[in-house]
């Protein structure tokens, strides 16, 4: 497969708290997207996630630096769907 695109973003403390997890208060995590082309209409993205976050400690509650790296795939189709009358057309 070869990468269409590789996007790299920094999110910082005011982008993680608008992510749905409320146990992350702060912190600085580095993302790398790569995008794969793998058939007319389907698309691979891996997702490479490394960085530091702030999360309570289980027991004190006292905010902890919690360093994190993960890797993570999503297979997605897009397909274009012809309009017909601003709805979408069930013929595809």
């Amino acid at each position: 497969m070869k990468v269409l695109i590789t996007l790299s973003l920094t999110l910082m403390t005011l982008t993680l708290r608008l992510v749905e997890a409320p146990e992350v208060s702060q912190g600085k995590v580095r993302v790398l997207l790569d995008i794969m082309r793998t058939g007319n209409d389907f698309f691979t993205l891996d997702f490479h996630e490394t960085g530091v976050v702030m999360v309570p400690c289980d027991i004190c509650l006292d905010l902890m630096e919690q360093s994190i790296e993960t890797t993570q795939r999503l297979e997605v189709k897009i397909r274009n769907r012809k309009l017909r009358r601003g709805r979408p057309c069930n013929g595809g």
